[in-house]
């Protein structure tokens, strides 16, 4: 929905495309262009590295600090960004899948 609306609402005042991170437990490596095509600009996984999330944070601000925590095949389980560049507004697929990039497991419940 965040990239659905920067496309239509291109002055609403946003200065740049807003970095949205995928966190759960439960996402795969494999699946990263999944992710990439959904609109994810990173990712967290669970439980938090703090330390790590606030690398992840300070990228937004400092190329430095994303080039640092950009995806590195292999090191999925400490999260990081997709890309060392930001992604124009427009880059994104905003049409509805089929089904969610992020696999639920069995137990997970979903408020509705």
């Amino acid at each position: 929905m965040i990239r659905s609306f920067e496309k239509v609402n291109p002055s609403a005042g946003l200065s740049a495309r807003v970095p949205i991170f995928a966190v759960s437990a439960s996402l795969v490596e494999r699946n990263r262009e999944k992710y990439i095509e959904a609109g994810f600009d990173g990712w967290v996984l669970k439980p938090i590295d703090f330390k790590r999330l606030q690398l992840l944070l300070v990228g937004i601000l400092q190329q430095d600090a994303r080039n640092q925590a950009v995806y590195k095949e292999g090191k999925w389980e400490r999260g990081g960004w997709f890309t060392t560049g930001q992604p124009g507004v427009f880059e994104s697929n905003t049409e509805p899948g089929a089904s969610s990039p992020v696999a639920l497991s069995p137990t997970t419940k979903v408020k509705s």
